[in-house]
């Protein structure tokens, strides 16, 4: 094979290593950040916030809008293939995780009231829809685009199944540590339980 060939080659190779893929979703989700924050500006959409669980859904579709963009023109620009994460046919798949997700917190919580560790203190002003946005919709999408779709999926890719796993259980445990009343241990946990699990499933 001609020098010039291996050279091509090798740069296609570079231009589309695990890396720098992780580094043109940076790019794009800044972009597109930065588009959907110009549109809330000058449209004057408040902007959510989650500890007063405001928000309309306008500007929940601005925050959860660039992460799709970004995800979808990675996939079928730069990586060339379909999109099979997010297919319209596992539309059934989605609704029987639902149901699944929101049958495990019934249990959870039940279990929670029953030994005394749960307790309802009021009850809030927000609509229902509201609170499902905000706290099931914005940090589902968001964070299963980064911590599997980009970083457990290519990590995986250039270092294996068990590294990958590692890293966005630790990325996804300590991504929660500006939480109230997070610590060292409370990451530590959730990297261990969910960042693990969520891998596992994915």
């Amino acid at each position: 094979m001609p020098a010039t060939g291996t050279a091509a080659m090798v740069l296609h190779r570079l231009l589309r290593s695990p890396l720098l893929r992780m580094l043109y979703f940076v790019l794009l989700l800044a972009l597109f950040g930065y588009v959907a924050r110009w549109i809330s500006q000058t449209a004057g959409i408040p902007a959510t916030n989650l500890k007063q669980m405001s928000g309309s859904f306008t500007a929940t579709v601005l925050v959860v809008l660039p992460f799709l963009l970004a995800y979808v023109l990675l996939v079928r620009v730069i990586e060339r293939r379909p999109l099979h994460e997010l297919a319209w046919r596992k539309s059934p798949q989605l609704l029987l995780g639902l149901l699944a997700a929101l049958l495990l917190f019934i249990l959870i919580t039940l279990e929670l009231w029953m030994a005394g560790a749960y307790t309802i203190q009021g009850v809030g002003g927000a609509p229902l829809w509201t609170l499902f946005l905000l706290t099931a919709v914005v940090p589902g999408v968001t964070e299963e685009i980064i911590s599997r779709g980009i970083l457990f999926r290519l990590t995986e890719e250039g270092l294996g199944t068990w590294i990958a796993l590692v890293v966005s259980a630790l990325f996804f445990g300590f991504a929660h540590s500006a939480n109230p009343g997070a610590t060292s241990w409370t990451s530590l946990a959730i990297a261990l339980e969910a960042g693990v699990l969520f891998g596992l499933l994915y």
